[in-house]
Formats: structure tokens, C-alpha cells, sequence
């Protein structure tokens, strides 16, 4: 029960493997022999024909507008509860449907990091994948309601792996149901570098989300089976690879999987190697039980809201009890200047756990967000900041532990309110919610 330390343990083994991939992956990049930009639909003639006039004007005739791609992201793009035979079951991913004459219909298609063991990322291979995967209810990404259809077998690929193979990063799966689901074409058209391309997934900037889930970036380069492009580094992308990477025909030309470190460049796997990798694989002899609808311990639990009037300013929670012991607000911190227009509001607060007799676990900085009017702000997680706690604070057993978390808000908010999300993870990586607390913060401080 008290397994607070593996909240987004599937993230988090993703990003650490990107991270120390891809630092690798630019200088190997380098040596290979840059081929030119190639689709998975055209041959070599069909990219050195010069273009006429009027294939120009129709080419633009047919590309999609911005709400149309947005209509894509909103009705092509899936996310997956997944249930396995060692890890419980667990939301991750983005994914996609494409028609398969091979396979007979509709498949999903996704990346094939998400579904690795913990502690298997060196070892575990597309053949392995059957037998770990028990099956998954398809969600829409943007409303995360289920869309009835749910997965029946894995299409076995037998060397798909991990980054930094990622041309070799993709898992797919027949389903039940799958004519109520919207399929997206694989591209027909040559990429050329500078080509406008489109991440449709999910993703957070800074404390924000993108309600129309559509990202616009840049094509790079298109080699060995791995898509590279350039967009907005401030999105932070965890949880979208797995997700279509379409052109301005709304045709998928990659799936997202890996980043640098500092967002610079992103990649994906073209969709000619995926496709050829898919058609190469045979479904497995496993058939899954079909589950169109969640568990009901997955299911959005109705939490209780404890408000906390100033002067109240302490709670107990699922693991300890938590006192706010002061809040300044300040142009800086350290050397760290708050941006223009904005100041950093830091909270000082004591979390105990004596006489609790619990496990040491984590305490994440963004379990905590400050509010104001709309708009709200998670615990800022620098660590250079001057005396503020990082993303993780590790809370040991009967101790008293005093932590503080900074936040940026606005200069001149009508009201400050601290938002506490109080929950844990099951044995089976079930979320549960137990409550949330808000605590009114005075505007200056106190």
C-alpha cells in the first residue's frame, strides 16, 4: 500500500532511457551517410520527378487546415489502459489505427518501450510481448472516455526493441471492435526537408496543456528508418511517443518516440520501416479477454475537498500529517530572477510521520500546484534554485521532515490557494485518490 515511489514509474524508465540513448544517438548520427528524404509510398523516380504546375496546385488543393488537423487529433488519436501478467495494469502511450489488408482490418499501433518489464529493457524483445500483455481498453486521448473496442491479439515482432533502436521501437495489436474506431492512412507523399509536419498527442508546456493537441514542427531529416524533426522544445513530451507524426495531407509519415534531452530535436519511426516490420509479424496464438470498459478500481474516484481558511493551515494526509509553516513572495530566488510580470510565491512546510510507522517513500514537487483566478502553477522543480527542494523528496520513516516548493504566480493575484492531491498507487499500480486539500495563502505572505 504504500507504494508512493511508483507513481509514473513507466515514465520515468522511458525518459531515463532516452536520456542516455539519445545523448549518444546525435554524435552516431553523424557518421552515417545522409540519404535523401523518401517516403514510404513513393520510389526513387517518383521523388526525382520535377513537379509540374498543376501537380503543385492540386498538392495544396488537398492539404488539410489547421481545424481539420485538429479534428484529427480529437478523433484519430487513442491512448491505452494496459494490463499485463507482472505489473497490474496502467494508462501510458499514445497510439494510432491504420487499416491492415495482411491483418484483416483495423490494427493499433503504438510504441513498444511502454511495454517492457521493469528491469527486462536490455533483454526483452517484440517475441516476449505476448505473454507480458493480458490485453487493453482503447480510450479517445482527448476525452479519456473508452471507446468500446479493446485489444484481441499482439501482431509479433519478433526484434522490435527499445531506443535507442528506434527504428526497430513499435508494437502492434488486432482488436475487438475496431469498426467503431477512425484508422489514419500511412503517408503517400516524399518528406523534403523544411516539410511542415504535425505531433498529434497530448503534451504539457510548463504548467499548461494543449487543448488541441496538435503540434506543428519542421522536418529534418528522414534516414535508416528514423524521422527527425524540430518543434516548440518548450512541450515537454512524455507520454506522447507512440503517438502520429502526420503531414499536411493529414497521412502519418512517422510515430513519435524519443527526444534530446533539452527538447531540441525529436524522432520518430518513419512510417515505410514500421510498416514493413508489421507486415513481417504474425499474430500471436494468445488471444486476449476482451475488455472494453475499465475496472472499477480504475475508474475516476469521487474524492472528498477539504478547503483550509487561513490560519488553518494543517492536514492529515494518506501517508503524513502536513503543516504549512510560512509562504514569501519574492522577485528571486538565489541567483533566479522570476520572469517579468511574475514573482515566485515559496511555501515552507513540515511533513511528519512520526508515530505513523510508514515505509520511507517519494514526495513529488508537483503534487503540490498553486491557484489563482483560472490559472495555476505545479512546484517548481530546479534544483538550483536556493534552498528549494527538487522533484523528489525522499520522506523517511517516523521523522520530521521541513521542505519548501516555489511557484511562479503573477504579480498581483486576487487570492493564492495551495492545492494538495492526496493519493497512492496500489499493489497492482492502481491510482487511488483519497482527497484534495486547498489552503488559502495570503497574497503577501506570511
Amino acid at each position: 500500500m504504500n507504494n508512493r515511489d511508483m507513481r509514473l514509474k513507466k515514465w520515468k524508465k522511458v525518459m531515463l532511457c532516452l536520456t542516455l540513448a539519445l545523448s549518444m544517438m546525435l554524435v552516431a548520427c553523424k557518421s552515417k551517410e545522409q540519404q535523401p528524404f523518401k517516403n514510404s509510398g513513393t520510389s526513387d523516380a517518383d521523388v526525382m520527378t520535377e513537379p509540374t504546375e498543376q501537380a503543385d496546385t492540386e498538392a495544396n488543393e488537398n492539404k488539410l487546415s489547421l481545424s481539420d488537423i485538429e479534428k484529427l487529433a480529437k478523433e484519430n488519436v487513442y491512448h491505452v489502459h494496459w494490463y499485463t501478467s507482472t505489473e497490474g495494469d496502467f494508462p501510458a502511450g499514445t497510439s494510432f489505427i491504420m487499416d491492415s489488408d495482411k491483418f484483416g482490418g483495423r490494427i493499433l499501433v503504438t510504441a513498444f518501450h511502454y511495454l517492457i518489464p521493469d528491469g527486462e529493457e536490455s533483454t526483452f524483445k517484440g517475441k516476449d510481448l505476448p505473454n507480458f500483455v493480458q490485453g487493453g481498453t482503447v480510450l479517445h486521448m482527448k476525452s479519456g472516455e473508452t471507446t468500446g473496442a479493446s485489444l484481441k491479439n499482439c501482431i509479433v515482432i519478433e526484434d522490435a526493441q527499445a531506443v535507442p533502436a528506434i527504428d526497430k521501437d513499435v508494437a502492434a495489436f488486432t482488436l475487438y471492435n475496431a469498426d467503431k474506431l477512425n484508422t489514419l492512412p500511412l503517408s503517400t507523399h516524399s518528406i523534403q526537408m523544411g516539410d511542415k509536419l504535425y505531433l498529434l498527442a497530448s503534451l504539457w508546456k510548463g504548467e499548461n496543456i494543449n487543448e488541441n493537441c496538435v503540434y506543428e514542427g519542421t522536418a529534418v531529416l528522414d534516414m535508416h528508418g528514423q524521422l527527425t524533426f524540430k518543434f516548440d522544445k518548450n512541450y515537454e513530451t512524455m507520454g506522447a511517443s507512440g503517438g502520429p507524426i502526420i503531414n499536411e495531407y493529414g497521412e502519418v509519415v512517422a510515430i513519435h518516440m524519443a527526444s534530446t534531452q533539452d527538447n531540441s530535436y525529436m524522432y520518430g519511426h518513419s512510417s515505410e520501416s514500421f510498416r514493413n516490420q508489421i507486415n513481417a509479424g504474425t499474430v500471436s496464438s494468445v488471444t486476449y479477454e476482451e475488455k472494453a470498459e475499465l475496472p472499477e478500481d480504475s475508474q475516476e474516484e469521487e474524492a472528498p475537498e477539504y478547503y483550509h481558511k487561513a490560519g488553518d493551515l494543517t492536514a492529515e494526509t494518506y501517508f503524513f500529517d502536513l503543516e504549512i509553516t510560512g509562504a514569501q513572495i519574492v522577485d528571486s530566488i538565489g541567483d533566479v530572477k522570476a520572469p517579468e510580470g511574475q514573482k515566485f510565491a515559496v511555501v515552507s512546510m513540515t511533513i511528519s510521520t512520526e508515530g505513523l510507522n510508514m515505509d520511507d517513500f517519494e514526495l513529488y514537487s508537483d503534487d503540490f500546484w498553486m491557484m489563482w483566478g483560472d490559472d495555476y502553477s505545479i512546484g517548481y522543480d530546479e534544483k538550483e534554485l536556493d534552498g528549494i527542494a527538487g522533484e523528489v523528496t525522499t520522506i523517511k520513516d517516523n521523522s520530521k521532515n521541513y521542505v519548501k516548493y516555489a511557484f511562479l504566480i503573477p504579480e498581483n493575484p486576487e487570492y493564492l490557494m495551495l492545492n494538495y492531491m492526496d493519493y497512492y498507487y496500489d499493489d497492482n499500480d492502481v491510482f487511488h485518490e483519497v482527497a484534495e486539500h486547498y489552503f488559502e495563502i495570503p497574497v503577501d505572505g506570511f
